[in-house]
C-alpha cells in the first residue's frame, strides 16, 4: 500500500484509455489535455504505441495513458501495442472504458469489458451521432460508473473528469493535493525522509527532519518556527 501511495503521489493516479480501434481514445486524451497530442484518424490501428501525458484536475495529478485498440491483428508493432495496452489494466488505478454509440457493439468490446477490474469507467463516445440499439443496451447493463460523451465535439469532458476524480477520492490509496506546488514540495518531504536511517548521527537527521518541516511548510502557508527547530536540535544534541 504505501508503495503504491508513493507511486501516486510522484506519478499520478494511473489512468488506462481503453477500447478496441477508432472508438476516440485518442479524441478523449486531446480534449482532456486542450490539446493535440495524440494523432486522431478515421484509420483503425493509428495509435500503435502508449501515449503517457501527466495533468492535475482539482488537486489529483493524473498520469494519462492512451493505448493502442484492443483487436486481433496480423501486424507485429500494432500487436506489440495491443499485447501492452493489456498488460497495463492490471497496473491502472483507473481504466477509462471507451466504446463507440454510432455502432453495434461487436466481440471486441465484450472482450474489453471482460479484462475490465472494478475500477473502470464506461465511457460512451461519439454521442454526437445517433446511438445504436446494441450499445444504448450495453450502456444501460453496465454496472459501475459510466458517461456518455462526444470527445470530437468536447460534450462531457468536464463531467468525466468530474467522474474521474470522483473514483479518485473513493479510493483508499489516492492522495488528493491542491495544485503541482504542493505535489513537489511533497515529493521532495519524501525524498528528505528517504534520506534517515538510524545508522546516520543524530545531526545529519535534524537537518534532514528540518528540511521535511520546511517542505512542509510550503503547504500549510506556515514555516516551522525557530522554537519548534530549537527544540529538534537541542533533543538530538546537535554540535555536542
Amino acid at each position: 500500500k504505501t508503495k503504491k501511495q508513493g507511486r501516486i503521489l510522484r506519478d499520478g493516479v494511473m489512468t488506462l484509455i481503453l477500447g478496441k480501434p477508432n472508438v476516440g481514445k485518442s479524441s478523449i486524451l486531446n480534449s482532456i489535455l486542450g490539446e493535440n497530442r495524440a494523432i486522431v484518424t478515421d484509420i483503425a490501428g493509428t495509435t500503435r504505441d502508449i501515449v503517457k501525458e501527466t495533468f492535475v484536475f482539482e488537486g489529483v495529478k493524473f498520469q494519462i495513458l492512451d493505448t493502442a485498440g484492443i483487436r486481433e491483428t496480423s501486424d507485429k508493432i500494432e500487436k506489440i501495442g495491443v499485447e501492452r495496452a493489456k498488460e497495463n489494466i492490471d497496473k491502472a488505478d483507473l481504466v477509462l472504458f471507451v466504446v463507440d454509440g454510432s455502432v453495434e457493439i461487436s466481440k471486441e468490446d465484450e472482450q474489453i469489458k471482460k479484462l475490465l477490474k472494478n475500477n473502470a469507467i464506461l465511457v460512451l463516445n461519439k454521442t454526437d451521432k445517433k446511438t445504436t440499439t446494441s450499445a444504448k443496451q450495453f450502456f444501460e447493463k453496465f454496472i459501475g460508473e459510466k458517461i456518455q460523451i462526444s470527445a470530437s465535439v468536447g460534450v462531457g469532458i468536464d463531467e468525466l473528469l468530474r467522474k474521474m476524480k470522483k473514483s479518485c477520492d473513493a479510493g483508499e490509496n489516492t492522495l488528493v493535493l491542491s495544485n503541482e506546488r504542493h505535489v513537489e514540495a511533497i515529493e521532495n518531504a519524501t525524498k528528505e525522509l528517504e534520506k534517515l536511517n538510524l545508522d546516520m548521527s543524530l545531526d545529519l537527521i535534524a537537518f534532514g527532519l528540518k528540511s521535511v518541516l520546511i517542505e512542509l511548510g510550503k503547504i500549510s502557508g506556515k514555516t516551522a518556527s525557530e522554537e519548534v527547530v530549537s527544540k529538534i536540535f537541542s533533543k538530538f544534541c546537535v554540535g555536542k
